[in-house]
């Protein structure tokens, strides 16, 4: 069974030594958590667990408004077993449920992650926003559409 958990003192230290596999497309999880209590954007961390287990963590901000997942990550030790794709129905399903919004945004330089997410809903854009967020980033922008 999959469960979030709020990022706490009694976590933190676990979450930061998670490992996503290769680190050219994910910041190390440490460097996300510190980060977020320095942006004004900031909405909630939360770590993803499987079984009481650790497995993984994600951040939503608003960096991109209404709302944008950031450092969505599953520790390699638990990738390939279809985990990451039940955690990003979740996710989706949670944001729906605790936030009033119509669209989802997330962005992506990873292959196998940039799969997972057009596999749920997830569009990539092709608008100036997402040519700017390119340019910036290096990362394709993403949109989820909530229907009502």
């Amino acid at each position: 069974m999959i469960t979030f958990r709020k990022v706490t003192k009694s976590n933190y230290d676990a979450i930061a030594l998670l490992d996503p596999g290769d680190e050219n497309y994910i910041s190390p999880n440490w460097k996300s958590m510190l980060s977020a209590h320095y942006v004004n954007n900031y909405l909630e961390m939360k770590s993803i667990y499987r079984n009481n287990i650790l497995i993984g963590f994600f951040m939503l901000t608003s960096e991109i408004k209404p709302i944008y997942l950031d450092c969505f990550m599953i520790d390699k030790k638990y990738q390939n077993k279809g985990i990451g794709n039940i955690c990003i129905q979740k996710i989706i399903r949670y944001i729906k449920d605790n936030y009033r919004i119509n669209k989802i945004y997330l962005s992506t330089f990873n292959p196998i992650a940039f799969h997972l997410y057009e596999k749920y809903g997830f569009l990539k854009l092709n608008n100036k926003m997402a040519d700017k967020y390119m340019k910036k980033n290096n990362e394709f922008l993403l949109v989820y559409n909530i229907k009502k």
